[in-house]
């Protein structure tokens, strides 16, 4: 639960410093022999994120993530099983990451966003 409620105070971060709107999708906790899956979805016209995890399928993910975002422009952007996913803005853009860590989701989001970005926002699935 440590890690949900980072994740949680990130979001709650976000939303309270004016980066963006986000919003949050949730499903019961994971069990270790399931596969869980998470998704981000992003609005251009609201610049809001929507997030979902530890959905039982991807679709189930995508549509969480689609539904939490709120906007009618909403589109899927990235998703991940047992792993994490996370989000990096920078001046010019936005990264997305996925990883079996929450290390190389952010790295990854940070390489795709460029240069001068930050972290603002992540979620595990396990």
């Amino acid at each position: 639960m440590k890690k949900l409620a980072c994740s949680l105070a990130t979001v709650l971060a976000i939303a309270t410093v004016g980066i963006g709107g986000v919003s949050v999708a949730t499903a019961p906790a994971a069990h270790a022999s399931t596969t869980y899956w998470g998704a981000i979805a992003y609005s251009p016209s609201g610049h809001r994120f929507g997030w979902s995890w530890e959905a039982a399928s991807l679709s189930a993910a995508i549509t969480g993530a689609k539904n939490a975002c709120g906007y009618t422009d909403c589109v899927y952007k990235i998703s991940w099983y047992n792993g994490c996913g996370a989000i990096a803005e920078g001046t010019n853009y936005i990264g997305y990451g996925t990883g079996a860590t929450l290390s190389i989701a952010e790295n990854e989001a940070l390489s795709a966003a460029g240069s001068g970005a930050g972290i603002t926002g992540w979620h595990c699935t396990y």
